[in-house]
């Protein structure tokens, strides 16, 4: 018997973002120079779908498909793509890291969750300020101060 594909049988209602993105700018600059998005390091795939299942079932959510492409000329680290539902990170441009990971769960996350939000708005802001604290990269109250100090929204 061939398997049924999960995202066939699990009802996805109609997800969208406003399109203007106030903060982007600011969690850009914030990643790039408070966190320095550790571009030189490299996590494996496997420990990237490793932190992928655990955090969707912490979450309660089905599990996005992750997808690596290597990509060097596009400056791109990683994005999520909807529909259908899924991340790809940027081998070829720094983007097999936690920090990309994690980013880009946030926005898998937030469009699980809430209809209607931006981009980087406060519920993007909130979804991935609790996964840099789950995962022991940036405590939860540290990580307010940055964002304070950046004029960001949570």
């Amino acid at each position: 018997m061939a398997s049924i594909n999960r995202w066939l049988v699990v009802p996805i209602r109609k997800r969208y973002r406003i399109k203007s993105d106030p903060q982007r700018h600011k969690i850009y600059t914030l990643e790039r120079t408070m966190i320095g998005q550790s571009v030189n390091t490299r996590c494996t795939r496997d420990h990237l779908r490793s932190i992928l299942t655990h955090a969707c079932r912490k979450e309660k959510i089905p599990a996005p498909p992750l997808k690596f492409v290597h990509k060097p000329d596009e400056k791109i680290f990683g994005w999520t793509v909807a529909p259908p539902l899924e991340i790809i990170l940027n081998s070829g441009f720094h983007g097999c890291n936690t920090f990309t990971l994690l980013h880009e769960l946030s926005h898998y996350i937030a469009d699980m969750r809430y209809e209607g939000h931006h981009d980087h708005g406060p519920e993007f802001v909130k979804t991935y300020m609790g996964l840099l604290d789950r995962y022991r990269i940036i405590p939860a109250y540290a990580f307010k101060v940055m964002l304070e100090k950046h004029g960001i929204e949570y």
